[in-house]
């Protein structure tokens, strides 16, 4: 024999419900600690505005010359396509790197180091994250 609700329709499981209210908490939570965690990392923010600013220089740069150098300071864009070059939140320049296809503009972190999390996170432009 089913139990009715108030309104005459069956009372729901008590493992249906749960999963229910599993899936709703999981909906909420994971999306909500993935923002908290990167809205702690201020330097998330800054290091991608960064690369958009650099990016937009170095196809300037592209344009009027047909092509960047290999690597090394981005000097090469002060003053005309930049009125200085950004450091990274730590104080030290951005990596820049260019194999004749692709930029590559890099930071690691506040250690400096490859690899970590938080502040101490390596940031490309080509890692998925957006300003």
């Amino acid at each position: 024999m089913t139990e009715t609700s108030q309104t005459g329709g069956a009372a729901p499981r008590p493992a249906r419900l749960l999963l229910v209210v599993a899936l709703v908490l999981g909906a909420v939570a994971v999306p909500t600690t993935l923002a908290l965690g990167r809205k702690q990392d201020p330097s998330y923010a800054l290091v991608h505005a960064d690369f958009a600013v650099m990016s937009a220089a170095l196809e300037k740069y592209r344009a009027a010359h047909g092509t960047l150098p290999e690597e090394g300071a981005l000097d090469f864009l002060v003053p005309e396509y930049l009125p200085e070059l950004p450091l990274d939140p730590w104080g030290r320049p951005y990596v820049y790197l260019f194999n004749g296809q692709q930029v590559f503009l890099a930071t690691f972190g506040e250690d400096g180091l490859r690899g970590g999390s938080g502040t101490e996170q390596d940031h490309t432009i080509h890692d998925g994250h957006t300003p």
